[in-house]
């Protein structure tokens, strides 16, 4: 008759060390908050035209463009012509295809974000837009608000 030899197994509780793991998740939200208000901080805060349809997206890498009255009062005049804001600094409508040209050679496929107040005269927009046609952008979006949507 054989002997069976019963093999025991030692079992060893150990503790999950949970710090590395809250050190990443605290890193992220930081870093998140951080790409936020870096991406708030190139809308200039405008009365967009409101829609009633439509999708909120959010484009991946977008280069927004703000046309603000060139007054600083908020109040559009007839015959008034724009001031253009890109990334906080002031621009003309020339300096926004150089831009959008140096962006694209390092940036494939980018989307550009126009933002304009409701009452702004389509000219303004019209300008933006054939910036970004000389630059050879084809990806180019209006903002607006949704209807009760606040700036």
């Amino acid at each position: 008759m054989k002997k069976r030899h019963a093999i025991q197994h030692e079992q060893t509780v150990s503790a999950v060390n949970a710090t590395p793991l809250i050190d990443v998740v605290l890193c992220m939200v930081i870093f998140f908050l951080m790409v936020g208000q870096l991406a708030e901080g190139q809308r200039i805060p405008l009365e967009l035209p409101e829609a009633r349809l439509g999708e909120t997206e959010s484009p991946r890498e977008s280069f927004i463009i703000n046309l603000v009255p060139a007054s600083g009062g908020g109040e559009i005049a007839p015959g008034d012509e724009p001031g253009v804001v890109v990334n906080g600094e002031s621009v003309t409508f020339a300096q926004i295809a150089t831009m959008l040209r140096e962006k694209s050679s390092r940036v494939q496929d980018v989307v550009v974000e126009i933002r304009a107040p409701g009452a702004a005269p389509y000219r303004w927009v019209e300008r933006a837009m054939d910036a970004c046609a000389e630059a050879g952008v084809r990806d180019v979006r209006l903002a607006a608000s949704r209807a009760g949507d606040r700036p």
